[in-house]
């Protein structure tokens, strides 16, 4: 996708030119002089605490406070948009205006997940047809459900960190994930980004997912094994959501 023209003009006027390629390392984040308060609240109403806020590829992240608080500063100015994450809840997406030099105020509500009961649960598991076919096959390391949710990862991107064969650089919305199986990109030298398939979507970024929506994972770090309808050079990681 072409870079927002905020994006365009942060990068400009911090000297820094943007990088398209998904074959390069984490891109500049981007700064300013706008500023961005607001509050976190559940469906329910009730202010929601330890909540993770950060105005995408932007710098910095904020916690909400006990009262659902919180408060970004350093922001590019223009439109963006304010990812908030908190576990139980879908991952909030909210579009903001910011200005430099001015500070915004937002109220931000999450929903959150339905939890299934165990027999479901159980049943979810028959209803990934690829991930169990490969999984039969033997390559690659896959985990179901139940072995996610034992992880506890804030962001999908932390399932990755002790799995051999990646490397997971940056944080946040601008997490990549490289192969360390000895490849490296077209050019021969960067580090090769992981391709990541999400419901068959190829490219997709990591932590574009919530962990409570993911269902099963598969991730092969280099192309042995690796389903022959992606793009696999560097490796992939296929991740089905909860169905």
């Amino acid at each position: 996708a072409s870079a927002s023209i905020a994006t365009l003009d942060s990068a400009a006027a911090a000297g820094v030119a943007p990088i398209p390629s998904r074959n390069t390392a984490v891109a500049p984040r981007l700064t300013g002089t706008a500023v961005l308060t607001g509050v976190v609240r559940g469906s329910e109403g009730h202010p929601l605490t330890r909540g993770q806020v950060r105005v995408r590829n932007a710098v910095g992240v904020a916690f909400t406070d006990s009262l659902g608080r919180f408060a970004l500063s350093g922001l590019p100015a223009g439109s963006q948009l304010l990812d908030v994450r908190h576990i139980g809840y879908l991952v909030g997406q909210v579009p903001v205006e910011l200005r430099s030099g001015r500070s915004v105020d937002v109220l931000v509500t999450l929903r959150r997940v339905v939890s299934l009961d165990s027999i479901r649960v159980v049943a979810r598991r028959t209803i990934y047809p690829d991930f169990e076919r490969h999984r039969k096959e033997g390559f690659g390391r896959f985990l179901d459900q139940t072995q996610v949710e034992k992880l506890h990862p804030m962001e999908a991107s932390q399932i990755f960190r002790e799995m051999l064969g990646f490397r997971v650089q940056g944080e946040g919305l601008e997490t990549k994930i490289f192969t360390t199986h000895g490849k490296f990109d077209l050019s021969g030298t960067g580090p090769c980004e992981v391709n990541v398939v999400i419901n068959g979507i190829e490219h997709q970024d990591i932590n574009f997912i919530d962990p409570l929506d993911i269902g099963a994972v598969e991730a092969y770090p280099g192309p042995p094994g690796a389903p022959v309808q992606y793009d696999r050079a560097c490796g992939v990681i296929v991740i089905w959501t909860k169905r």
